[in-house]
């Protein structure tokens, strides 16, 4: 049981370790507009157990407006994550970009109003960003993930496996071939037009 409770205090030093990187130190900024840069790796993507990434080369530009009791964040995310293809379920590196929005409000406790609003305590010194960075990374994910067309329009999939899956798709019938409706059906055609 030492081996295994001395592990996971391994693990969680390691975790914060890398998390660090993604922190920014509030306490020591003045109100005004503040520039980061933070850039996501292949040991990023190791803080998030089950990703669907298998990593990336990824790089966040943040634009902070820091004000009395308000804290304004800009993300602009672009770079490449390596991901498995939903057609032919090779890794392949997918391009990403995009933008996100941050209001964190200073308070009496932590609390999230919704996705884009945060209240942290005031007494506050430092924020991690590396869970907001990761889920704004995963809204960048298309819902179907492809490989992209080449520049004659054909898919960039593994050939071979295209071949085998055009063999188990269903084939178009011929007018003869239609399937015949069911005749117990007749009787409930123009049910609904009384």
């Amino acid at each position: 049981m030492a081996i295994i409770d001395g592990f996971c205090i391994f693990a969680f030093v390691l975790i914060m370790k890398t998390s660090k990187k993604y922190t920014l130190q509030l306490a020591s900024l003045n109100n005004g507009i503040h520039h980061f840069k933070f850039l996501v790796d292949d040991a990023f993507f190791t803080l998030f157990p089950f990703s669907p990434v298998n990593n990336g080369d990824i790089e966040v530009h943040v634009t902070m407006n820091k004000q009395d009791h308000i804290l304004l964040f800009d993300f602009s995310i672009n770079g490449t994550i390596n991901v498995p293809c939903d057609r032919c379920s090779e890794d392949f590196d997918l391009i990403i970009s995009g933008t996100n929005k941050l209001l964190v409000k200073l308070g009496n406790e932590y609390r999230e109003e919704d996705d884009e609003v945060i209240i942290i305590p005031k007494n506050e010194s430092e924020l991690d960003f590396s869970q907001y960075i990761y889920e704004f990374i995963l809204l960048l994910v298309p819902m179907k993930i492809v490989h992209p067309d080449n520049e004659d329009g054909n898919p960039q999939c593994n050939p071979d496996l295209l071949e085998i899956l055009k063999n188990y798709q269903p084939k178009d019938k011929s007018p003869d071939e239609q399937d015949e409706t069911d005749p117990r059906w007749n009787k409930l055609k123009g049910f609904h037009d009384n």
